[in-house]
């Protein structure tokens, strides 16, 4: 069985090496995939494009100048690729005539060193090429010899696994106490990276429309479902139910790749001088250290609730507190002091590791949230992937945001006893969606105040459209009115800050 296997897969790899096609044609696919790896440095170093790179939580606006090997030397390499991919590729007097021009002024251009020619010539070579495909495509006379585009792709994902191998080993090196300085390979995945951090606005426009970018999706899902039975097509995109033992080791792991994340800023290799990660540690430690010294429990209900932070945290504040109290924190008074320590027991190593508990737990409630919008466990396991190695998690890190990180996992965990109440109307699913929403509002009294009107818009657009009970949307309504009404009032007696107050001053 094993042997069968090993001989099926070593198949597979041959066949998406080129194995049945021309020499010509693999040539010529691993030339098109070695120029356009070329072409990126190139294009990116030409134009100066300019880069953002993030260090010690600040962004540096760079412009972009690497290649792969040197300047010269990529120019050589794409100019007489392209000359390689033309004599292959074309086919009668055009192949004659596009080689003899393009290589001649290619090799003029190597010859006495004009790198103006040189440059004009390597920045020409893809956008000849897409013109030569397009027109070959158009027109009805065939100039190009059979084009195997499944190779190409193939070559360039062998490329780009290959960087992605490279890369991955360097950014791992200081956890094996290896100095990034001793490493002579430049780590290309991250210069790719960095060269396409321009294109962020880009990409955030398209999560901003990710909802008809999803009906685009669910579309063509929906056409390549209708074929699905005349090819024999099936991959696990398509199975939305798994086995229980299944999704449990998928949440187990991606839980502890959360941990892992967490981690991988205070390892000695990488810290090496113990500075301090999150910014908001500082302000949590003086909050818990004034909860600590509390007299008695009147006082301490005071400072949790009134006092510290204004009292726009203070389920937060009891949260941490008592993970403190679990672990034994010693207690140290000031920032100046919780910057010289070290020991696995004081209150600032506990408050900057919280993390490790708050991560994993946001991952958890997305799976749920997205199983029960979706039913689709698939689904639901990427997008608890995703949350792993989110900007929630990234920026709860460095930013130690817990009470919003903290107020996300309750409100997230409301929404999926909204969506139950709605589909199966019970008094569990109401009680505990009511508890929830009070826990969010003494979580972070801010986050509350946006979830609660996004879940109020939805349920004035369930309430318009007649999807649900009225019945159960007007109850729901309620529930998030009197959580109103309890910030006002809370804000009223005890002159604490207040969501709905902050709102409207703004």
């Amino acid at each position: 069985m094993v042997a069968r296997i090993i001989s099926d897969t070593q198949r597979h790899i041959t066949i998406a090496l080129g194995k049945g096609t021309s020499s010509i044609s693999i040539i010529a696919s691993a030339a098109l995939a070695l120029i356009s790896f070329f072409y990126i440095y190139t294009v990116g170093s030409y134009f100066k494009i300019s880069t953002y790179i993030l260090e010690d939580r600040v962004i540096y606006i760079r412009l972009f100048d690497n290649y792969i090997i040197s300047k010269n030397v990529d120019h050589v390499i794409i100019s007489f690729g392209m000359l390689l991919w033309l004599s292959l590729s074309l086919r009668g007097k055009t192949r004659f005539l596009a080689s003899v021009i393009y290589g001649g002024l290619t090799i003029v251009a190597t010859l006495i060193s004009l790198d103006i020619l040189l440059d004009f010539m390597t920045l020409i070579s893809i956008p000849l090429l897409i013109a030569l495909l397009i027109y070959n495509k158009i027109s009805s006379k065939i100039i190009l010899q059979n084009i195997h585009t499944n190779l190409v792709v193939n070559y360039l994902a062998i490329i780009g696994i290959a960087v992605g191998i490279v890369g991955l080993s360097i950014s791992l090196a200081p956890l094996f106490s290896i100095s990034n300085t001793t490493i002579t390979t430049p780590n290309y995945a991250y210069e790719i990276f960095s060269l396409l951090s321009v294109y962020s606005p880009i990409l955030l426009l398209l999560l901003i429309l990710c909802f008809p970018v999803k009906i685009l999706m669910n579309q063509f899902i929906t056409e390549i479902l209708k074929i699905k039975n005349n090819n024999g097509f099936d991959t696990l995109l398509f199975n939305d139910r798994l086995k229980s033992r299944t999704k449990i080791i998928y949440i187990l792991l991606f839980m502890l790749l959360s941990i892992a994340i967490t981690l991988i800023p205070y390892q000695p290799t990488i810290n090496k001088d113990n500075q301090q990660i999150g910014v908001d540690i500082g302000y949590y430690v003086d909050w818990i250290n004034m909860l600590i010294q509390s007299n008695d429990i009147h006082e301490f209900i005071r400072q949790a609730f009134v006092i510290q932070s204004a009292g726009d945290r203070p389920l937060t504040l009891i949260f941490l507190f008592t993970i403190v109290k679990i672990v034994n924190a010693n207690l140290f008074y000031t920032i100046e002091h919780v910057s010289s320590v070290i020991g696995p027991a004081n209150l600032f190593h506990t408050i900057e590791h919280i993390p490790l508990v708050l991560g994993p737990a946001l991952v958890l409630v997305i799976y749920l949230l997205t199983r029960e919008l979706t039913s689709n466990d698939v689904t639901s396991l990427m997008a608890s992937f995703l949350t792993a190695i989110s900007f929630q998690t990234l920026i709860g890190i460095y930013s130690s945001f817990y009470a919003n990180w903290l107020a996300l996992i309750i409100g997230y965990l409301s929404f999926v006893f909204l969506i139950r109440f709605l589909k199966k109307p019970s008094k569990l699913n109401l009680i505990v969606y009511s508890i929830l929403i009070v826990l969010l509002l003494f979580s972070h009294v801010y986050t509350w105040t946006v979830l609660a009107i996004v879940m109020g818009i939805f349920l004035a657009v369930m309430l318009k459209f007649n999807y649900y009970s009225r019945k159960s949307i007007i109850l729901l309504l309620l529930v998030i009115l009197s959580s109103v009404v309890i910030d006002v009032a809370k804000t009223t007696l005890t002159g604490s800050a207040g969501g709905i107050v902050y709102d409207i001053y703004i």
